[in-house]
């Protein structure tokens, strides 16, 4: 449970498959994210193949980008760059 506002959140791996309930357990973080922190800036990093490559968030180049790349010191250099803007 998110109990105070976020300024960011990070979303990286999750399972596609053999999970419980009715979605993926990182797509409910990230919707509770969304909920609680609406004008927080989310990040989806596809690079350990799990469900946050498809979570709905982010259609710049850079959250493009982050879904598909597999350097993690690119994406931490990426998110960093994003936040400080």
């Amino acid at each position: 449970m998110i109990t105070s506002a976020l300024s960011a959140a990070v979303f990286i791996g999750g399972k596609t498959e053999g999970f419980y309930g009715p979605r993926p357990g990182i797509q409910d973080e990230y919707e509770r994210f969304v909920a609680e922190c609406g004008d927080g800036a989310a990040f989806a990093l596809g690079m350990a193949g799990g469900a946050a490559r498809k979570l709905p968030h982010g259609d710049s180049q850079v959250h493009r980008f982050l879904r598909m790349t597999a350097d993690p010191d690119l994406a931490v250099a990426l998110i960093i760059d994003e936040l400080a803007t």
